[in-house]
């Protein structure tokens, strides 16, 4: 990954700041969450290494990145690029693109606040910050929904943007929660609703908000779509699709790995002492399972 990252510098536009859906360019789709792998892969490096240097080498470039992105919003933090938002839900009826971007615009917004910090960029921080909160007051104006506590359509990925990446303001956490729990219990009978980059985060949600046993039960389904729907029809690869139309090698959906090692074996970096200096062990007992064995 250390190389990598060199790789996307390389590629980055010196002039804008655009990084390319693929290193080294090819073609193709993609959007804001894309090339935000800039700023969070040298995050989560930081996070499991304690490794500074990188964040210290790529820090021109990511704020490149950012400045890019500002440049595609409305001026209030909407991102109103009409790129690939969620990837590959289900079925068709998608999520605006919009409503993805600007919230992965706020995600790395808050990572690059932090970034920052550690470096020591007091200005920096307090700049990336007030975008955050510009961008979390425009999100919630545009895309919450009163009249049934969701955002936007309401599917499970609606919600679970805004929940995964804390733009739900305090006091609506618990309503906004209770509506996506419903969806996933109702509307779907305990199957996933997401695409490529939804799903890790909806199991984060249930996690984190206490219904380990939902995200247990949506990755034991063995209909259509789920995990089990792809092994019980041979796959010993990932599949880029939850029907299996396209790419059989395609590891993105492979992202429920970490709930493996962070809820299920209960594994987890401790933020304020990176490079596991300091490690947060936190198991998640759940449904009909004897053990969990695991190591980093």
């Amino acid at each position: 990954y250390t190389k990598w990252m060199h790789d996307l510098q390389d590629a980055q536009n010196a002039t804008n700041g655009y990084v390319p859906n693929t290193v080294p360019y090819q073609s193709g789709g993609g959007g804001t969450a894309w090339g935000s792998a800039y700023i969070i892969i040298p995050w989560y490096m930081y996070l499991y290494y304690g490794d500074e240097s990188i964040l210290e080498q790529h820090y021109p470039g990511m704020k490149k990145w950012i400045a890019y992105l500002t440049h595609l919003t409305d001026g209030s933090g909407i991102i109103n690029e009409e790129k690939l938002g969620e990837w590959v839900p289900p079925d068709v009826t998608e999520i605006p693109p919009s409503l993805v971007s600007t919230a992965y615009y706020y995600h790395v917004l808050r990572l690059m606040t932090e970034i920052a910090g550690v470096l020591k960029k007091m200005e920096d921080s307090v700049y990336f910050q007030d975008l955050a909160a510009q961008t979390k007051q425009a999100f919630n104006g545009k895309y919450y929904r009163e009249s049934d506590k969701s955002y936007s359509i309401g599917r499970q990925g609606a919600n679970v943007f805004a929940l995964g990446f804390g733009l739900v303001p305090e006091n609506r956490i618990g309503d906004v929660f209770r509506s996506l729990v419903r969806n996933i219990e109702s509307n779907t009978d305990e199957h996933f609703d997401t695409g490529m980059m939804g799903t890790p985060l909806a199991l984060d949600v249930l996690t984190r908000y206490g219904r380990v046993d939902l995200a247990y039960s949506m990755l034991n389904q063995h209909d259509y779509p789920s995990f089990g729907y792809a092994i019980d029809r041979g796959a010993t690869t990932i599949w880029e699709t939850w029907r299996g139309d396209a790419s059989h090698s395609h590891p993105m959906f492979g992202s429920v790995c970490q709930w493996f090692y962070q809820a299920l074996a209960g594994i987890n970096p401790d933020p304020d002492h990176p490079g596991f200096r300091n490690i947060i062990i936190s198991p998640r007992p759940v449904g009909n399972l004897k053990y969990v064995r695991a190591t980093h």
